[in-house]
């Protein structure tokens, strides 16, 4: 697959100065899918406020001088929904440049992911073998998806109930 897919080089004056950033740090990625998820009845409430926040606290208790990277299709929603952290919130990249928000995720050393094949997309680029990746426990409202998961990605369920693998 690494083979088959390749990144676009970024020459875009913002997102070089957040990969910079990305690889300066003990970086991670967090993609919030709001758009059309909000009201869906498949997606909507499975990455809730409780499921990022308990994956936040995680991610926090496990490392050090952890510098988030908020990417999402609605930024102010995003920084609502996460109380304000403070972090880097991408939302700049629209359209046809929207490909440079997965390749800014498969960038960051640690991941906190969607409910999306576009986030799953984004933390599967990421060639990294020790890396701390955090997935919804549900993919899909009444669908039985195990076969998404790699074994050492932990688990949060949308009420923050935690299911640690590795």
């Amino acid at each position: 697959i690494y083979q088959d897919i390749e990144f676009r080089p970024i020459n875009e004056k913002q997102n070089e100065e957040m990969l910079k950033k990305i690889h300066a740090s003990n970086s991670v990625s967090v993609h919030i899918r709001l758009g059309d998820y909000i009201n869906n009845p498949l997606y909507k409430d499975i990455c809730t406020k409780e499921y990022y926040l308990k994956a936040i606290e995680l991610i926090e208790n496990r490392l050090q001088n952890v510098s988030f990277f908020i990417i999402s299709d609605n930024i102010s929603e995003a920084h609502e929904l996460l109380g304000g952290k403070k972090a880097e919130y991408i939302g700049f990249n629209k359209g046809d440049a929207s490909y440079y928000d997965m390749y800014l995720i498969s960038q960051c050393k640690h991941h906190i992911m969607a409910n999306s094949s576009f986030s799953w997309w984004g933390v599967w680029m990421d060639r990294s073998s020790d890396n701390i990746v955090i997935a919804p426990s549900i993919w899909e409202k009444g669908i039985k998806s195990e076969e998404i998961w790699k074994e050492s990605w932990n688990r949060i369920s949308p009420e923050g109930e935690v299911f640690l693998r590795s």
